[in-house]
């Protein structure tokens, strides 16, 4: 004996629904798109407007030019902007709102350089180099994996120099 199963008819959705439905998916897309962009907006910078000011202080070329390549795009990373150069280092400028007396109170003086900012600059014993501008402190450092010695003075005072062009 066969059996048969009868199933209710189909019912084709209405126009309303349909148009609900593609509304539905039109505002699920404007949201998911408005969050990507918000995305973008943020950065590591924390909203820092000094960090977001030391990645317009110097430019690929210019750290290219003393330490070689490639140099990727300035990147806010609060306190400070850095740069990855090469495969294994990175260079970092920073602002400090500190005239660059105090700074070497904060920031111990390996060696006095010369002819860089207001006071003629430092290099301090974390091998960065800071100098004065106006009131205000910047420094640079360098540093490659797995090298704590060495003190690159005469690459990051021709950077300092270009720092201070920029002032």
């Amino acid at each position: 004996m066969e059996t048969t199963t009868t199933h209710p008819p189909r019912r084709r959705a209405s126009a309303k629904s349909l148009v609900g439905a593609l509304l539905a998916l039109v505002v699920v897309a404007a949201v998911a798109t408005a969050a990507l962009a918000a995305v973008g907006k943020h950065d590591g910078s924390l909203g820092d407007a000094d960090t977001k000011t030391a990645c317009g202080l110097l430019t690929q070329g210019e750290i290219e030019a003393q330490f070689g390549g490639p140099v990727s795009e300035a990147t806010p990373v609060y306190p400070y902007c850095q740069w990855l150069v090469g495969d294994d280092a990175f260079l970092a400028v920073q602002i400090f709102r500190q005239p660059i007396d105090e700074a070497r109170d904060y920031h111990p003086v390996r060696f006095d350089t010369s002819g860089i900012g207001d006071d003629g600059g430092y290099m301090a014993t974390t091998r960065a180099i800071f100098f004065g501008h106006n009131g205000l402190t910047y420094s640079i450092l360098w540093q490659k994996v797995g090298d704590f010695s060495t003190v690159e003075t005469d690459r990051l005072s021709a950077l300092a120099q270009n720092v201070l062009a920029r002032l």
